[in-house]
């Protein structure tokens, strides 16, 4: 045989069969072949590219996702909190306001020791009837703690307690909070 033939055809070796590149060298590969692990499953020798995410990645966001929507709902709240508490104070200088319009036509505040407004109480209707409001507030919440509580022992002062959930209200603090004319 002619040399230059044989280098363009070489005689394949036993057990690594030879593949001519692009360039026309050679160059040998090693055949794909399954391997069994420990457990019996089929592995490929070669590293096969996978698509998607794998389970660990996937709770991994879902935690970081948990966390910042449990953080976010925290914030949400705390706004609601200090948002109820400005409606208070708005409401409490609404009846601050019928307590003068009161007063200014009755010459003395509606008597009365701990009464919840409820717009259907004593004191309520009074300033109802006298056209000092058209309605009364009620507190946001609206229950436990969270009402106007209205005292005039003798008629010539009175104070409302009212209860605040957050400091956010300047010269105010979280509880009781008193009000008076």
């Amino acid at each position: 045989q002619n040399p230059k033939h044989e280098a363009l055809n070489p005689k394949p070796t036993a057990g690594r069969p030879e593949k001519r590149s692009d360039e026309g060298t050679l160059r040998s590969f090693t055949p794909l072949r399954s391997v069994q692990d420990d457990f019996g499953w089929c592995q490929s020798q070669f590293r096969i590219s996978r698509k998607g995410f794998s389970i660990v990645e996937l709770l991994v966001v879902i935690s970081i996702i948990g966390l910042l929507a449990s953080v976010a709902l925290v914030q949400i709240e705390k706004a609601r909190a200090k948002a109820r508490d400005a409606q208070r104070e708005k409401n409490v200088k609404v009846i601050q306001d019928a307590m003068a319009i009161y007063v200014a036509g009755a010459q003395n505040y509606p008597l009365g020791e701990n009464i919840a407004l409820t717009g259907a109480d004593a004191v309520s209707q009074s300033l109802i009837n006298r056209d000092s409001i058209g309605k009364i507030p009620q507190d946001p919440v609206n229950s436990g703690n969270y009402r106007y509580i209205y005292n005039s022992a003798d008629g010539s002062s009175y104070t409302i307690s009212y209860y605040l959930e957050t400091d956010t209200i300047s010269g105010k603090n979280i509880g009781v909070n008193t009000a008076a004319p």
